[in-house]
């Protein structure tokens, strides 16, 4: 070997070597910013792969577990192997794209990859597809809800309990969506399980076979399980909208009419009356006028109503009693009795629990599946006729316990019924129509009848009811009931309307994000300028002084704008969600505006 030969190697040699250690280097400084941003992150630790570092987490979405690895690659690694400066590894499908972090990954001052930006923005796009699966859950619970009576179990919203209510009798069962689209889990209530083994509904096709790509809805599993109830107990078929009270352009009079709306069993509905549109006289119309089109007192009416799938001309005599309406008044032949009494007097009381057993076992024993058990029970019943009695009462005061306990007026049943505050006469008022199991309660209740305080307690009193119950409630009466209510009924002069409160916000500019400001002793041209500003619709409530802006952008910007124009003079400001009465202002607003303006 030449001399020349000799030192051209010994500078090659020497070139590697700087690099090995410029490479080491960088290596050494990227492993201390990865240590940095594992101890930050709580959720990451440090990895080697490939002859570098990276991080790794667990990705835990609830429905699909698996791992996302993270490899940081040094700029010599790049410019000398062509490896990326980024690699992200996953084995589960998602809706994550990690693409647009590996195409324009994020770099620190000294031109190295940045491991704690990176995991700020894998964080950020694992939130975006957890919310997505959160959307299709919300999706699924938004449908199961339009079909059927289900309760949360432990708070949880994805965890259900389930009701399907068949003609004198009601079935229950448990079913968890968290995973969906998987297969959700499923159980049965004993009631259910006497019809059909939760093994051999398992067993269907459609679910042992499920396809995730393509599943069947939650509200289409139970549609599912009622096919094999019917079958099993050799039932027709349930009658469409069997489970839901219907109104399709019901006209109440000349000037309300096109009412639709429905109701499943156990939701409200709150009947919202614009003052300025009815009489008093025709507003205390509404809720009787209701009454007789239920229970087929007015025949005449225009448009369909069905109660339960079947409409409402071909209801049974005992189907129409079981439809009730009151209102908060006292009756005078009870209120000197002690509540014990007031509340059975001159009613007859039934027990639910006897009523639906009693159903279901003459449908069990019809199609053959009566245990052995029960019929020497039945048969023991029948003989033993003060056994019968004393359980038929026992049921009737387990009844009117219970309810008592739920009502919170268990220890003042020795009060005399004239001694009860407004409130304990309501929910008192109420547990006497329970007694006679309503299936449809119509309630009035006169305005500022309750305090704040009071309204609250009555609705928690009512969501309890309706759980244990399975009654649809319709309200007339003060907004504080109304706005608690799952659908709100408005009518005025320019809507007639259905929908929830969440709705009518939604309808909103902003989602119904109101700004309230006042004024002290403003400039003419600074309101002028303020109501020229297209943005806004603005409802003057106090001369130059009070305003209630309905924003159509970000209510943070109009706020800065507002600053600018009225300065000083800008007194106070407020920020709050619209309630029924700024719909309908706004509703009124708007109609009026494209009026004035010679709009359609």
């Amino acid at each position: 070997m030449t001399i020349k030969e000799k030192e051209k190697n010994e500078t090659i040699e020497e070139e590697n070597l700087k690099k090995k250690d410029e490479r080491e280097q960088e290596l050494k400084l990227l492993r201390a910013k990865i240590l940095d941003a594992v101890r930050s992150s709580k959720r990451y630790w440090m990895i080697y792969r490939e002859g570098t570092f990276g991080v790794m987490t667990i990705l835990n979405l609830i429905y699909k577990k698996s791992y996302v690895e993270v490899l940081f690659f040094t700029n010599r690694d790049v410019l000398e192997k062509g490896v990326p400066l980024i690699k992200i590894h996953t084995p589960v499908e998602t809706e994550i794209d990690f693409n647009e972090i590996t195409a324009e990954p994020d770099f620190d001052e000294d031109g190295l990859i940045s491991p704690i930006k990176i995991i700020k923005r894998l964080n950020r796009t694992i939130v975006r597809e957890y919310s997505y699966h959160l959307s299709v859950l919300e999706k699924e619970l938004e449908l199961l809800d339009e079909h059927f009576e289900s309760y949360s179990i432990e708070n949880n919203p994805f965890n259900r309990e389930i009701f399907i209510h068949f003609p004198n009798f009601f079935l229950n069962l448990f079913v968890n969506f968290e995973v969906y689209p998987l297969v959700p889990k499923i159980s049965f209530s004993p009631k259910l399980s006497r019809i059909i083994k939760l093994k051999d509904f398992l067993e269907i096709p459609s679910i042992k076979e499920w396809d995730e790509n393509k599943p069947l809805h939650v509200h289409e599993l139970v549609e599912l399980l009622i096919e094999k109830i019917l079958k099993r107990l050799k039932l027709p078929p349930l009658l469409k909208d069997s489970q839901h009270l219907i109104f399709e352009n019901v006209s109440l009079m000349s000037n309300v009419d096109k009412i639709s709306f429905k109701l499943r069993n156990s939701q409200t509905l709150g009947i919202y009356i614009d003052s300025n549109h009815l009489t008093q006289e025709e507003i205390d119309l509404i809720l009787p006028k209701l009454h007789d089109f239920l229970i087929g007192t007015k025949e005449d009416f225009v448009g369909t109503i069905k109660i339960f799938g079947k409409h409402v001309q071909l209801l049974t005599t005992e189907e129409k009693n079981n439809i009730f309406i009151f209102s908060a008044e006292e009756k005078k032949n009870i209120k000197n009795l002690p509540l014990s009494k007031a509340l059975k007097k001159g009613i007859k009381v039934k027990s639910p629990l006897r009523i639906h057993r009693k159903a279901l076992e003459k449908v069990l024993k019809k199609a053959g599946l009566l245990g052995l058990k029960d019929e020497i029970y039945e048969e023991f019943e029948k003989r033993a006729r003060l056994f019968k009695i004393l359980r038929k009462w026992k049921e009737k005061k387990d009844f009117i316990d219970e309810l008592m306990k739920i009502s919170g007026l268990t220890h003042k049943k020795d009060k005399k019924m004239h001694e009860l505050n407004p409130l304990e006469f309501l929910i008192f008022s109420t547990c006497r129509v329970l007694l006679q199991l309503p299936t449809i309660l119509l309630v009035k209740i006169p305005q500022f009848y309750l305090n704040k305080l009071q309204y609250d307690k009555f609705n928690e009193f009512i969501k309890k009811i309706k759980a244990k119950y399975h009654v649809i409630f319709i309200f007339q009466g003060p907004e504080e009931i109304i706005a608690q209510c799952d659908k709100i009924l408005i009518i005025s002069k320019f809507i007639v309307e259905t929908g929830s409160l969440k709705d009518y916000r939604s309808k909103l500019p902003q989602s119904g994000e109101i700004l309230l400001i006042e004024l002290d002793n403003p400039k003419q041209e600074d309101i002028e300028r303020m109501k020229n500003m297209e943005s806004l619709l603005i409802l003057e409530e106090r001369k130059n002084e009070k305003y209630k802006i309905y924003t159509k952008r970000n209510s943070h910007d109009v706020f800065l704008l507002l600053i600018k124009i009225f300065g000083q003079h800008l007194y106070s400001f407020k920020k709050y969600q619209a309630d029924l009465d700024d719909f309908i202002e706004y509703v009124q607003q708007t109609n009026v505006n494209s009026i004035s303006s010679g709009k359609n």
